[in-house]
């Protein structure tokens, strides 16, 4: 139902990621209007190693971005959720070169 939400709403995003200062940002295209959340969840997954899992809480910064502090990312294939209660968008990060990586959602 989540992934159906987003398709309907039309959103999409992009998050960067700063590997040398530990943090992530999160920004929404032109519908980000429609985001009404403060807080998000980022599970970020790794593909083959689930104890270098994260699950971290982003914050809406006053521009409209989120945000935050992450782990040290292990190199490999990398699962990228972003959700609320009631939608997701997910993407994919291979590391050690990714720096960026959409959010979008899932066909159904």
């Amino acid at each position: 139902t989540r992934d159906v939400t987003a398709t309907e709403m039309g959103i999409t995003a992009t998050s960067s990621f700063d590997h040398v200062n530990g943090k992530v940002i999160v920004v929404f295209d032109s519908n980000a209007r429609k985001i009404r959340d403060g807080v998000l969840r980022l599970r970020l997954l790794h593909a083959t190693r689930a104890g270098f899992d994260q699950d971290l809480v982003i914050h809406r910064l006053p521009d409209g971005r989120y945000y935050a502090l992450l782990k040290t990312m292990a190199p490999g294939r990398w699962h990228l959720q972003l959700e609320s209660e009631h939608w997701r968008l997910m993407g994919e990060l291979i590391l050690p070169n990714g720096k960026s990586a959409p959010l979008l959602p899932v066909s159904v």
